[in-house]
């Protein structure tokens, strides 16, 4: 693969690299098993808190899909992810520190001392789940779910236009600073034996931009996303993996809420699902190809029981 198209695709030509190689392998079925009622657990605790505080917690990405498609899990999927509107983000944070702290711990940029992520994730105290782009002295690798911000976005143009780019470019950078930051002796070989050319191209962008840790970028493009007015027209997912550009949609297909079943229970998507799921993942109800299956590498997994 040519350096642009490393760079473009690099993080699906890893994923084919990993399956590929001996070195690396996706967790058991029966790991996989155990995962997921640990994330269906994590993720009723924090749906419940929410529906008695009065704030809608949306099922979103492939877990949406999962909900859909197969009444639960996507069967080989390993992460849940949700989204908040960012109007409900602080009463959320508030709720959740007086509610569920004593078992969760929140990542988020601009709440946690220091942010590892560019959302928000809520993580099982006593747990460990490590993928293999993250240092293994990195204590915020736990089992969680994820939740991203719901943005309102200008209904004028050059705004939308300036602002959008904006935020993409401080993800852009944040994540190159990010795994400058999070190098370490195997994924390096790892990058270097395999991907040597996008490797070196976005550690020398992390080295650009190091005046900052990943954290306070992190935070930049947190503040960077928000946009005050309630009543815009269209709404996106800045930090979602199509950015803030191929996650605008009109606010109808946002909200309000609406239900799916989720493994027994009743969850909300987006009012709209289908139409943002085909925004998304185009022809969301037909299977890919297992080559085409996402999935996670694990260094670390602990579920914190002495079995």
């Amino acid at each position: 693969m040519s350096l642009i198209g490393e760079l473009l695709h690099g993080k699906d030509a890893l994923h084919q690299k990993m399956y590929e190689s001996d070195q690396y392998h996706p967790i058991t079925d029966e790991q996989l098993k155990k995962l997921q009622d640990c994330l269906k657990s994590i993720y009723l605790d924090v749906f419940q808190m929410c529906n008695e505080n009065g704030i809608d917690l949306y099922m979103t990405g492939g877990a949406a899909i999962g909900a859909l498609r197969h009444k639960g899990f996507i069967p080989w999927d390993d992460d849940i992810d949700c989204g908040i509107r960012r109007a409900d983000y602080a009463h959320f944070v508030e709720v959740f520190k007086k509610n569920l702290s004593d078992r969760y711990e929140i990542n988020a940029p601009n709440v946690s001392e220091k942010a590892t992520y560019r959302y928000t994730r809520i993580l099982l105290k006593g747990t460990r789940l490590r993928e293999i782009y993250s240092r293994p002295d990195d204590q915020s690798q736990m089992i969680g779910i994820d939740i991203f911000m719901i943005e309102n976005v200008p209904d004028n143009k050059i705004r939308r236009f300036f602002k959008g780019a904006r935020c993409n470019a401080l993800e852009f950078i944040s994540g190159q600073v990010a795994l400058r930051e999070n190098r370490y002796p195997a994924v390096e070989e790892f990058y270097l034996n395999h991907m040597k050319s996008y490797y070196k191209v976005k550690l020398f962008i992390g080295k650009i931009f190091s005046f900052r840790s990943a954290s306070k970028w992190f935070e930049i493009l947190d503040r960077a996303a928000q946009y005050p007015d309630e009543h815009s027209k269209d709404c996106s997912i800045v930090t979602g993996r199509k950015h803030y550009f191929g996650e605008t949609a009109p606010r109808e297909v946002y909200f309000p809420a609406a239900t799916a079943d989720f493994c027994g229970l009743k969850i909300k998507v987006f009012h709209d699902e289908d139409r943002y799921l085909k925004m998304m993942y185009g022809n969301y109800m037909e299977l890919p190809p297992v080559e085409k299956r996402e999935r996670h590498f694990l260094a670390e997994l602990d579920f914190g029981d002495k079995e």
